[in-house]
């Protein structure tokens, strides 16, 4: 659906993820949709294990973005793909923590349909 870079937001100097929507997303309404959608849920939570949402919109109606909270380190596939299988105590706990930003966005009426209808909305553990 998009690509997540690295850069700085001005005039505050802080580093952000910026996604930025696809071409083919770019082009279909319902993509675009999905993705506001995404960028508009997401900045309303709140939790430890939710990356925060700065800002979302669109630049001349061609560039559609979301940018959020810069987390630094490896993502939890090249973990894996690095050290292969988690060790059951680290999974348990990783999951833990899914499980209570999941019960948090569950607290937003609606925001658990929404999460399914655009699946996706998620970010790696801290």
């Amino acid at each position: 659906m998009g690509n997540v870079y690295k850069a700085i937001q001005r005039p505050l100097n802080r580093v952000v993820a910026v996604k930025v929507l696809n071409s083919l997303g770019t082009s279909r309404p319902d993509y675009r949709n999905r993705f506001f959608l995404e960028a508009s849920l997401c900045a309303r939570l709140s939790h430890p294990n939710i990356v925060r949402i700065y800002d979302f919109g669109t630049d001349r109606d061609t560039t559609y973005y979301i940018a959020m909270e810069y987390l630094e380190g490896e993502t939890l596939k090249a973990r894996i793909d690095r050290e292969g299988a988690l060790l059951t105590t680290l999974a348990i706990e990783l999951l833990s923590q899914v499980c209570s930003a999941l019960a948090d966005s569950v607290a937003l009426e609606g925001c658990w349909l929404a999460f399914a209808t655009a699946a996706r909305c998620s970010s790696p553990p801290p």
